[in-house]
């Protein structure tokens, strides 16, 4: 609630400022030409209300692919999935029950799949073929690569590996499925406490797949050839480092007596030279990520025992020495991600600081006032919670504000234009706004915006279109619109 009124009342200000003679809030944003029109455009009327739990548009195969998720009851999810052609042309409901996931994979970009039940089963954009059911799964277990989905299917301890093609005719054909290993674990055994996850028995690249057979052997699989290699026995879980290269794995032997945090030996393997050496005697589920994300910085750090102190110890990759955690990266609960080539950023609690990862060097980008912070290759975007500032820093720690005043659902145009919904009131509904990142100037796009429907899209020229929905009791109103914001 405390958050609801902060918006609204901070929001206000950029809308209203003090309510003066000489301020009355932003301008109406211009439009640039949009399906013939210098104006807002309708693409899907909806009777839409403030249960709308969210929204999600993209463009799918030249058409919008609308994702309507809605709570019908206490603990009861409901989801529409609308296909709609760009200045709101023939409609098309796909999809219209429980709960489902919506996913689109790169390998056949105009085709979105909607995960019903036990299949993963594809749409046709234009409402003209059925539902085509093309793949099994079991949950959401499932790994593109450009061979086909990989996936453990089956519902108990054990399930079968597989791989699962990619048919020339997703609307018409089903896919081709190929047993890579018949009997493979579906989790951590024996179990401990956090409950199991999915990457400590199961890994897939593009090109490999790495799993626990039931005799506790971690192998991989080739998905070009099919051929199955042992990497190690006696694996009890496992992590992968990002290029492959580089394993971790937990020996199936217990060396202490917490019966939910099992220890045992760690070792590492690198593939490319076949040498496996013992790391140290902790718990992989210790960390709160995977150990091996600083890979690409030729460096991995890892959780140690409680015996140890708990603390992180860090291993230089290239020369394989290693040495106790300094600083940001020696905090257990810390955050690490990778930047670019030579940084990495590390989050803990308001505290966010980049490492050089060359020279060691560390700088505190952010601290103190708690934040949304959003990571790229460049700089990280700052949102402060307290003030509604967005700010936008380097890695070199140069900084400028991009909005006086934002909030968390906002988003940044390849322009670097800001859209973002202010004077957001407890039904999550409020105003849209653009603003320009070199005046600071906000116009203002449309009223009754549902903060989670904010979607930004390019024409074919690269202009900057945003999609939104506006909930209203008006019919003429009430739907998902887009727009062309004028620079």
């Amino acid at each position: 609630m405390e958050r609801k009124i902060e918006f609204i009342i901070l929001g206000a200000s950029i809308l209203c400022a003090a309510c003066s003679d000489e301020t009355t809030g932003p301008d109406a944003a211009a439009f640039e030409e949009l399906c013939g029109v210098e104006e807002p455009v309708r693409v899907l009327p909806l009777e839409l209300d403030h249960a709308n739990v969210s929204f999600q548009t993209s463009v799918v195969g030249g058409r919008y692919l609308v994702q309507l998720r809605t709570q019908p009851s206490a603990h009861n999810y409901a989801t529409q999935v609308w296909s709609v052609g760009r200045c709101g042309e023939d409609p098309v409901k796909l999809y219209d029950g429980p709960d489902a996931t919506v996913w689109v994979y790169e390998q056949q970009p105009a085709v979105p799949y909607i995960v019903v039940n036990d299949h993963i089963v594809a749409h046709d954009l234009a409402g003209v073929a059925p539902p085509n059911p093309v793949f099994q799964t079991s949950g959401l277990w499932a790994s593109p690569s450009d061979h086909g989905l990989v996936s453990i299917l089956g519902d108990g301890d054990v399930g079968t590996l597989a791989l699962q093609r990619w048919p020339n005719d997703p609307l018409t054909q089903v896919a081709e499925l190929v047993v890579l290993v018949d009997e493979v674990k579906t989790h951590v055994s024996p179990n401990a406490s956090p409950p199991p996850n999915v990457f400590e028995v199961f890994h897939a690249n593009n090109d490999e797949v790495f799993a626990l057979t039931v005799a506790d052997e971690l192998v991989v699989v080739d998905l070009a050839t099919l051929a199955v290699t042992t990497l190690a026995q006696d694996v009890r879980e496992f992590d992968v480092g990002p290029s492959g290269r580089w394993l971790l794995w937990q020996s199936t032997e217990i060396t202490n007596d917490d019966p939910d945090w099992h220890e045992g030996p760690v070792f590492m393997l690198d593939r490319e030279s076949g040498e496996s050496i013992l790391l140290d005697e902790t718990a992989l589920r210790y960390q709160v990520q995977s150990a091996l994300t600083l890979e690409p910085l030729d460096v991995f750090c890892y959780q140690r025992s409680l015996a140890s102190g708990y603390g992180r110890r860090c291993v230089q990759l290239s020369t394989l020495e290693s040495y106790d955690a300094l600083g940001a990266f020696n905090n257990p609960l810390a955050f690490m991600t990778v930047a670019n080539d030579t940084d990495a950023v590390i989050k803990f609690g308001t505290t966010l600081t980049v490492v050089n990862s060359s020279t060691g060097e560390a700088t505190v980008l952010h601290e103190g006032a708690k934040a949304d912070l959003r990571i790229d290759a460049e700089h990280v975007n700052i949102l402060r919670k307290d003030t509604g500032e967005l700010i936008q820093t380097t890695y070199s720690g140069q900084t400028r504000v991009l909005a006086e005043y934002a909030t968390r659902e906002y988003q940044i145009g390849s322009d670097g234009r800001v859209v973002t919904p202010v004077a957001v009131n407890n039904d999550d509904i409020g105003q849209l706004v653009i603003i320009d990142p070199d005046t600071l100037d906000a116009s203002y796009i449309a009223e009754r915006v549902h903060e989670r429907s904010l979607a930004l899209h390019e024409d074919d020229d690269g202009g900057l279109i945003t999609s939104y929905a506006i909930v209203d009791s008006d019919p003429e109103r009430a739907g998902v619109w887009v727009a062309k914001p004028a620079k």
